[in-house]
Order: structure tokens, then sequence, then C-alpha cells
């Protein structure tokens, strides 16, 4: 790559010049401080003339909502400190490509004590006072130390003293957002742990975004972004609330059990079911049993009397249980859009619930792979699978009976985002697409459905609802994660920090109502 320019700040997107570049914007603060830009966006063969920048403030009265969109930053903002978190965002130039799966190694490089004496000295791109890198953050890692080489994320601690480790994602709160390809990137990671990992916060921090080629080199640089952080506060939990189900509505739960743990842990899921009091609940990988053995597992580990409706296939784990009688709306186990003998992972049904029936559906696509990869290709085919049997089944039911529809699962997005807008494509009763519910972690900004402690990938959104929305409303959309609440709202509704954490999955909660 070569270019050559004069860099002005906010105005990267007219100086991507060579075929791949990378680009992160200008820095930041809150309104407790100010920030000082480095601007250049270039590559190893790239004369950049740094040009002289103003400070620049932001003045905090917007938040950062780690949920895949970018609209909420200020133009030019590429990082945020809080009293809490660090956040960054950034894109790739070039082919959209999944961050845990790239073909060469990316790395955001963070000075955390503000001196560019500790940790490991950056040379590369040069830096006006240079970078002292604390941490590394290793997107696809080429490492014989990466926990998953070539795939996942990687962290590093460089301590002052010039020894490093590696640690794994838990310890840094780390996350980011889309885990499909996208064209734009956002990720947080705690503020807390710095100390807690034996490094020295200032309050400023800095850094910048690499890209490396197949010998590991730098290959292209994106602008070092700097924030003075405003002091840290306490480490804090959520004291929130479950939202009540609105008169009218049906609350559907998406939970994917992981291997069918409510039976060898039931406490924890009987717990959160009681909690969030689902009217239709849909789950993946509840593997062994059958429906009546589903139905027996709810009606001795709920015990709220209801008498329990439940649909279970061959698919691999999918079922859909209701407190309302249940009808199947598309074939038991229809045959898999790529051949094979395993079924689609797809159930759909009708629930009769107080206001009519509801189409729902539980569904759980193919796992893994990357951007474009035969695992997205097969995701592709499921999810236009799916649309084409609801499609059919609600053309063939008359248009005064379903007065909503409810698609909700492991979608897997680790590849492209497609899928999960063609399953919805032309579904709504009226032929309109289906919506992507909402849901948030209650009492945190943040969207993510999938947490694996020690894996090489990090907390990921995974699982989604798709809802109508021509003849309904969506009243409340979110995801339960019990290690976020406080021990005060724990108490509360009667449920233990580890709770969710029994499967590594998150439920997924949507409150579904006809409209007014």
């Amino acid at each position: 790559m070569a270019m050559t320019t004069t860099t002005r700040m906010n105005t990267a997107a007219a100086l991507i010049l060579a075929p791949l570049c990378l680009w992160v914007l200008s820095a930041c603060s809150d309104s407790t401080g100010t920030a000082t830009p480095v601007s250049g966006l270039a590559s190893k063969d790239t004369a950049v003339e740094v040009a002289a920048l103003p400070q620049t403030t932001w003045a905090g009265s917007q938040s950062i909502v780690l949920d895949g969109d970018v609209g909420e930053w200020p133009e030019g903002i590429a990082a945020v400190a809080d009293a809490q978190w660090l956040y960054l965002r950034f894109k790739i130039d070039g082919p959209l490509r999944t961050l845990q799966g790239m073909d060469t190694p990316m790395s955001v490089w963070i000075d955390v004590d503000g001196d560019p004496r500790t940790g490991r000295s950056i040379t590369e791109p040069a830096i006006e006072g240079g970078l002292g890198a604390d941490l590394e953050i290793i997107f696809s890692p080429r490492e014989p130390d990466a926990p998953r080489v070539g795939q996942g994320v990687m962290f590093r601690v460089h301590r002052p003293d010039g020894t490093a480790r590696v640690v794994p994602h838990e310890r840094l709160g780390f996350s980011f957002t889309p885990t499909h390809a996208a064209e734009w990137y956002e990720a947080r990671l705690s503020r807390h742990a710095f100390s807690e990992l034996g490094l020295k916060p200032s309050d400023r921090i800095s850094g910048v975004v690499v890209l490396h080629d197949g010998r590991g080199e730098v290959s292209a640089w994106a602008d070092p972004f700097a924030v003075e952080a405003p002091a840290l506060e306490p480490r804090r939990l959520a004291d929130a609330r479950v939202p009540s189900k609105p008169a009218g509505a049906v609350r559907v739960l998406s939970w994917n059990v992981e291997h069918t743990s409510p039976a060898k842990n039931p406490d924890p899921f009987a717990r959160v079911i009681r909690v969030l009091d689902p009217d239709v609940m849909l789950f993946q990988e509840w593997i062994e049993g059958d429906a009546d053995a589903i139905r027996a597992w709810l009606i001795a580990h709920v015990d709220d009397g209801t008498q329990w409706h439940v649909l279970k296939g061959r698919a691999w784990g999918i079922a859909v249980a209701s407190k309302h009688p249940l009808s199947t709306l598309t074939p038991m186990d229809p045959p898999s859009p790529t051949g094979g003998n395993n079924p689609l992972r797809f159930l759909g049904a009708l629930a009769q619930t107080p206001s009519g029936p509801l189409a729902v559906g539980s569904t759980h696509l193919k796992c893994c792979g990357t951007y474009g990869s035969r695992e997205d290709q097969t995701r592709m085919a499921e999810a236009q699978a799916i649309a084409s049997l609801l499609v059919q089944a609600l053309g063939q039911t008359p248009g005064s009976q379903a007065w909503g529809v409810v698609i909700g699962g492991d979608m897997n997005l680790v590849g492209s985002r497609p899928p999960l807008d063609t399953m919805g494509k032309g579904v709504d009763l009226d032929g309109s697409d289906l919506s992507i519910a909402h849901a948030m972690i209650l009492g945190d900004n943040a969207m993510y459905t999938w947490f694996d402690p020690g894996s090489a990938f990090t907390p990921g959104r995974l699982d989604f609802l798709l809802h109508s929305n021509a003849m309904t409303d969506a009243a409340n959309a979110f995801v339960l994660d019990t290690s976020k609440l406080s021990e005060a709202a724990l108490a509360r509704l009667g449920l233990d920090t580890t709770d969710t954490a029994a499967s590594d999955h998150l439920p997924v909660v949507l409150d579904l109502r006809p409209k007014r």
C-alpha cells in the first residue's frame, strides 16, 4: 500500500485511497476532560504529514450503547472513557470480514498508564511522544500461545517490569459487537481491570489499531487515539427490575439451554423461568428426552399450576413450550435444505393465546465458520427455508386467525448478517418483513447473549427474536444476565448471581401484543 496525504481532523473517509486501510477516527473525552487527537491514516510505505490539530471535547450528553450501531457516536470520535469503561469504535476498509476469523490479525495496542517508557514500546507506526503498550487486544491471533490460533481474540498484558502474560477475556470484561462481518465495530473493556491485572491506571489512555500481514508485520494502522479519562468510580451493578408484562401481551422467551442443562442442573433454570413468567418458550439444545419429558420437567420444577403444552421434533433439541394449547404450523421435521438425514432445526407452531393464535417458531442455525464460509452459506440456506415454510403456512391460515408472528433462537451469526434478515423477509402477516427485537441486557447498555469464560471467543449477540409489527406492538424486549444485577435486585427477584451462567446462552425475552 502507498498513500501520501496531509491529514485533517474528522476527514478520514476522503483519505482512503489504498485497497485496504484501517480506519479509526479521532480521540475524545467526556465532559470531565479533553483529548488531543493525533491524525494519520497510513501504511508502512506512507509518508504522512501531521497537521496541527486543536483539542476537542465531547459533551458527554450521549451514552454509548454497545449494539453494533455507531449512530450515537459523535462525529470524529473513536474512543470514549467513562467512570467504568473504555469504549472504542473502528472499521476496516475493503472486503467484509469477521473479526474473530480473519486471514491476518488485527491488534489494538493500549497505553494504560500514560507512560511510553513502560510496557511494549511501539515504534511502528511512529507516534509523537511514543506509546508504551500495556495491553494488546489481538483479533484472529497467530501467536503460538493464543487460546485458539487464528480464531477468537487474545489478550496480552505487559507489566511495568517488562514481563508479559496472556489473560482470558473475562478478566477484562471485554466484548464487541457485532459478531458477524460489518462495516463498523464497537468494543468496550472495563477500566477496573487495569489495576486488577497489575497495571497502573492513568487519567490518560492512548492507543492505536493496526493490521498485520501474513508474517505478523504491521501493514496498516489507524489514527492513534488518546482519551482523558474521568475518575474511576466503584464497580456498579444494576438495581434493575424485570419489566412487567403489559395487559394483553404475550411474553415469549427464547433460550439455548446448552445440551439439556435443565435436566442436569434444574434449580437455576427453574428460578429464572419463574421470575420471567413466559407464556411461550422457544428452546434450543434441549436434546435429551421428548416433549413429554420437557413437560414433566416444567411441572416438577416450575410448579405454578400451569398445564404446559410442548412440541418437540427430531431436530437438535428444538422445542416449543406454552401455557396455551399448541398445534403444529409447519412440518415437525422439515428436511434440511443442504441435504443429509438430519432435519432442518426449526419448529413452527400456533399458540392459542387469549388474543387468538400466535405463530411462533424456534430455530438453531448452523454453527461456526466465518464470512462466506460453508457454514455461513448453510445458515443462509436454512434461513431461506424457514422463511418459505412460514410464508406458505401463514398463507394457508385465514388472515383473521393469527394476530402475530415471533421467531426466536440461536442464529449463530458469526459470519454474515443476511441469514438474520432473510429469515424474516416477507413473513409478516401483511407480507412485510419481520422486525428484530432491540433486546438489551437488563440494567446495562450492551447487547450480547452468549458468554463462555475461558473461551477464545468473546461475548457476542448470537440469539435473536424476530417479530411482526403489522398488527402488533413490541412492548418490552430484554436479555437477562444475573451477573449484572445487584444483591438487592437479586434478593428481590429470588435469583442468584450465577443463575443465567447455567447455560452459555442467556434468556432473551419479548412482550408482544395486538395493536390497539
